[in-house]
């Protein structure tokens, strides 16, 4: 199986860790269809270049789906 997510990526905060994790749905899909045996997973979406943006980018590609065809625009994540 190779799946694509199409769609917005986000951070969730958690002030009281002072931590943010990535997510939103098509995230998530893409990370646990590669981690449930899909072949290929990819996020295609726009985050900024801010440190959030640059953090999930980080994510998804330490959980081996592709990025190469996400969008990084000046701005906030």
């Amino acid at each position: 199986m190779k799946i694509i997510g199409i769609g917005d990526g986000v951070v969730d905060y958690y002030e009281d860790q002072g931590l943010y994790y990535p997510g939103g749905s098509v995230v998530n899909v893409a990370v646990f269809a590669k981690k449930n045996g899909a072949e290929k997973a990819g996020y295609l979406g726009i985050v900024g270049n801010d440190e959030e943006g640059m953090h999930i980018l980080d994510s998804l590609k330490k959980e081996q789906v592709d990025t190469k065809r996400t969008r990084i625009v000046s701005g906030s994540t």
